[in-house]
């Protein structure tokens, strides 16, 4: 096994050799190493492309701590893409990165965009990537849009022969950069995107200061990372050809309570909002202009003085006594000036629950770290960790902390120094080892919030029966290939092991249940829906491969996962408590609920297989799987070879 193929093993579960070796080959061009760029520039490195371009002249300031993947208190005021490039080394040594930290042209971008197979403009300043994109569809390049803003975003690959994105935000065309950038910050065409408000969850007063005062775009890490994974999930698509893109005139549609593929000129609300814009643009060039102008200022006043009361209304239902809301805040001037880029959805009781809220992460896992990563930067000021395990080559594809450098350290020391490194005031209680049955109630009894984030999801059934005992809410995040499920459990909601069909057992008898071959067999869903290859599921089943995962998937349900802990904290939205879930697969993400086929499936199978009366029809199940797995297997290969044939 090549050193490339150790650090990009667990892809294989998933990915063909000749499915990698295009993600390996592939040249990638980012303008832009910011919140989206850097973050899907480390994504695409962990998921094994080696080889990129990037372009960005900007630095690292304080107000960058609360989403930017690179951006700690060492690497303020250092240059963007040189971090990057550093950060995808300690990734792949082998990787090839070229990397320009000053200011480059449309025209010296576009010598660039023919050598490379892949562009994504993700720069801060819109109308500057607006006019990537259309040298990267003149040349016949791929580009790939993500638009984030609050809590909303869009994520669409746009090909050359497909609508532009101009289109699907409802932009104008225009000749010249900048005449297109002039036109974008004027007052009257900031007036087109009070969608921000109602979709985005903007605060009024900030959207105010946005449009008048020149405020910057309000950004949470959620949202962020979110739309970044999912970007970096399309480029995977569109580069291996297993499954097809989402590519315009179809885009990505990410709320905070849904994520959906939306067609252009559809029937949804961002269609109305698109004309709306293209109609103020039009009218703005006319004799109607100054009438408009008059319109637009009159409607302004009543509808910001309706949304504040409907703001300040809002927060007295959430909060409907004095106990229920903080009477001060604590933060410093430091804390608020990392994390002032939130302030545009969260008022400042809100950070403060934020920062005083105690969140107990329990393992080591790609999820664990990455979600105490993202915690940190939406501002937790408190965390309980626990784990005892180290780094591997083969965790390089897709754990936050893993880079060749901290190969064969203590985890837990390096997610303690990375949640100190985003915020010097934070307080971290670490436990190097997993608390036992017994210690459980004494480890979670200081937290506010669980996590489990182990591996051994018999240990997980015990923290969350823990957590129900405590009275403690706890968020599932269980990532499986292109598959996984989010969702809150607490008093009110059913256990988690109604949910996924699992025997009430005491933690050795679940163990031996769970890590039997008929149990995981149980689990051919993740060949349905989670997208791994037959003979690697043949292999995990029989106890000789662990669970296959890449790194756009599992970030994106780390994302989803610290979005609904910070609806618990804020207490501004309701968070999504089971038996409702997000549950990507099959390259969709849905927000609906846990399936009743797969429950009462394992249900049924406990009661046939994994009791003493049941052992006797082993022969049956043995022979039921070997069937079903030679029919996924033909049908594996037959997938394999239309990819062959298709062009990329």
């Amino acid at each position: 096994m090549t050193h490339y193929m150790k650090l990009f093993k667990r892809n294989y579960g998933i990915f063909s050799d000749d499915e990698q070796q295009k993600l390996r080959t592939a040249h990638i061009l980012i303008i832009g190493c910011g919140g989206i760029g850097g973050t899907v520039a480390v994504m695409l490195a962990r998921s094994g492309v080696s080889r990129f371009t990037l372009v960005d002249f900007d630095v690292y300031s304080l107000t960058n701590t609360n989403r930017q993947i690179s951006c700690f208190t060492a690497t303020i005021g250092r240059k963007k893409a040189d971090s990057i490039k550093n950060d995808i080394l300690r990734i792949n040594p082998e990787a090839t990165v070229t990397a320009y930290s000053e200011y480059l042209t449309h025209d010296q971008i576009a010598c660039i965009i023919p050598t490379v197979d892949f562009v994504f403009p993700a720069a801060d300043d819109f109308a500057f990537s607006l006019f990537v994109f259309r040298d990267a569809r003149r040349l016949g390049k791929p580009a790939l849009l993500v638009v984030p803003s609050g809590t909303w975003a869009h994520v669409s690959v746009i090909t050359p022969e497909s609508p532009s994105p101009e289109d699907i935000e409802g932009v104008p065309q225009l000749a010249t950069y900048e005449e297109l950038r002039n036109t974008l910050e004027i007052r009257r065409y900031k007036f087109g995107t009070y969608f921000y408000v109602p979709i985005a969850d903007w605060r009024i007063d900030y959207y105010r200061a946005f449009v008048e005062e020149g405020l910057p775009p309000a950004q949470i890490c959620p949202t962020v990372w979110i739309s970044s994974a999912l970007g970096a999930f399309e480029i995977v698509k569109y580069l291996t050809g297993k499954w097809n893109p989402v590519t315009s005139p179809r885009y990505w549609n990410i709320t905070r309570d849904k994520i959906t593929i939306n067609r252009m000129n559809g029937l949804c609300l961002h269609t109305l909002l698109v004309w709306q814009r293209k109609v103020m643009w039009h009218l703005f060039q006319t004799r109607l202009a100054p009438l408009q102008k008059t319109v637009q200022t009159t409607w302004w006043k009543i509808w910001h003085r309706w949304w504040k009361k409907k703001e300040e209304r809002s927060v007295l239902h959430e909060h409907p006594s004095p106990e229920g809301r903080l009477t001060e805040t604590g933060g410093t001037d430091y804390y608020n000036a990392l994390f002032t880029r939130n302030s545009g959805i969260f008022d400042d009781f809100e950070q403060e629950r934020i920062r005083q809220t105690r969140v107990a992460i329990i393992g080591d896992s790609g999820t664990g770290e990455v979600l105490a990563s993202l915690l940190a930067r939406c501002g937790i000021g408190k965390f309980i960790i626990a784990g005892e395990d180290t780094y591997k080559p083969s965790d390089m594809n897709r754990q936050i902390g893993c880079f060749n450098n901290t190969l064969g350290r203590n985890k837990l020391d390096i997610i303690h120094e990375t949640l100190c490194a985003i915020n010097p005031d934070i307080e971290v209680t670490p436990y190097h080892r997993l608390p036992s049955d017994d210690e459980m109630e004494e480890v979670l009894s200081g937290a506010d919030i669980v996590i489990p984030a182990v591996d051994d999801l018999a240990y997980s059934i015990l923290l969350f029966r823990t957590a129900k005992r405590l009275g403690i809410p706890a968020v599932l995040c269980i990532p499986s290939g292109t598959t996984g499920w989010v969702s809150v459990f607490d008093n009110t909601t059913p256990s988690i092991e109604d949910v996924f069909g699992i025997p009430k057992l005491a933690y050795d008898h679940l163990t031996r249940v769970m890590r039997t071959q008929e149990f995981r067999c149980a689990q051919y869903n993740y060949i349905t829906a989670g997208d791994w290859r037959v003979d690697w599921f043949f292999d995990y089943f029989t106890g000789k491969r662990p669970l296959a995962l890449i790194c756009p998937v599992e970030w994106l349900i780390a994302g989803l996962a610290t979005l609904e802990t910070i609806k618990i904290i804020s207490w501004k939205w309701h968070p999504l408590r089971a038996p409702r879930c997000w549950h990507p697969r099959r390259g969709k993400v849905s927000a609906g609920r846990f399936g009743y086929f797969v429950r009462t499936h394992r249900k049924l199978g406990w009661l046939l297989f994994g009791s003493r009366s049941g052992s006797r029809s082993h022969q049956l199940t043995h022979f039921v799987w070997k069937h079903f797995f030679a029919y996924q297997r033909r049908r594996e290969q037959r997938r394999a070879s239309q990819n062959v044939l298709k062009p990329r």
